[in-house]
């Protein structure tokens, strides 16, 4: 009689969508002659179904499976299972183009996201012709900013939002006349 070897898919774990993580215990597989194979399904996602820690970017929730055999033996574990979770980028969904704005006028914008608990971080660089300089804050800028040039200017904002540990950095513009 034969040992069958023992399947160790890992922890179950949360990433961000495009993030890539590993998979498999530690280690991934025991018993048995200590000579194994590796098989993992589904395959759609991983860099090699037959590794013993593929690297996975699944598109969506995904649970993996990992089959593995005993080379010297021929024996097949039974299944081990890991669950990843994807969790989505959090974008923005207010509306990304306002109107010019004139000097000294208060710029006030609402962000949004269609991601539940969503935090919203801004930053602004420093503008030759822009007064107050550069800053930094968090949801609405509502700040009124002085254009001393004869021309329009265009300002960046940064915004970086974060939700389920995830962030997606954003560059939005608005003209200044």
């Amino acid at each position: 009689m034969r040992n069958l070897p023992v399947a160790n898919a890992g922890l179950a774990r949360s990433i961000c969508a495009g993030d890539p993580t590993t998979l498999g215990g530690t280690p991934t597989a025991t018993g048995g002659s200590g000579n194994y194979s590796y098989l993992w399904t589904p395959s759609l996602g991983l860099d090699d179904a037959t590794k013993d820690k593929p690297v996975a970017t699944p598109a969506g929730n995904t649970t993996f499976q990992v089959y593995v055999t005993d080379i010297n033996s021929g024996c097949v574990s039974t299944p081990s299972s890991v669950v990843v979770t994807v969790n989505p980028l959090p974008t923005l969904t207010s509306t990304l183009t306002p109107p010019a704005i004139c000097s000294g006028v208060v710029f006030s914008y609402a962000p949004a996201s269609g991601t539940a608990g969503t935090s919203f971080a801004w930053n602004r660089a420093t503008v030759a012709g822009i007064t107050p300089v550069g800053t930094t804050g968090s949801g609405n800028p509502n700040e009124a900013l002085t254009n001393s040039t004869t021309g329009p200017l265009t300002v960046h904002y940064i915004y970086t939002l974060t939700a389920n540990s995830c962030t997606n950095p954003t560059t939005y513009m608005w003209q200044y006349s």
